[in-house]
């Protein structure tokens, strides 16, 4: 984390990927009583990447049909996009699927199947969400 001065705002940068929880932990910590709005823009590649590494690549391909071994195939590419759009503020999830899968009883269960940076940001907020 580096801090500087920049007239009467202190300015912080993020850095790393598996520290970025607990610098942003240490943070809201060091910081009480301070207003975050927005983690989104806090956002970087290391981070990411570091989630993207630590996905089940068993699991099931989105809704999209690309699954980690697709997305990894570009995954500087799709990173510095995925990246950029949070920054921005721009990246809206795509529309999940619902399925239902038959239960005991005649019951069913809901799912939804969502595309693979929609579960890759999903991740990454709920680590930053439990961190603070």
């Amino acid at each position: 984390m580096i801090e500087e001065q920049r007239g009467p705002r202190k300015i912080v940068r993020f850095f790393g990927g598996v520290e970025y929880v607990s610098f942003i932990k240490q943070f809201v910590e060091s910081h009480e009583g301070v207003r975050i709005q927005n983690l989104s823009s806090k956002v970087n590649k290391p981070a990411l990447s570091d989630m993207h590494r630590k996905m089940d690549r068993r699991k099931a391909n989105g809704v999209d049909g690309v699954g980690k071994d697709e997305y990894e195939l570009h995954l500087d590419e799709n990173l510095d996009g995925l990246v950029g759009r949070l920054k921005r503020d721009t990246y809206n999830p795509k529309p999940t699927r619902r399925t239902f899968i038959p239960k005991a009883e005649g019951k069913v269960r809901p799912l939804g199947i969502s595309c693979y940076e929609d579960k890759l940001v999903g991740q990454y907020r709920g680590i930053i969400e439990c961190g603070v």
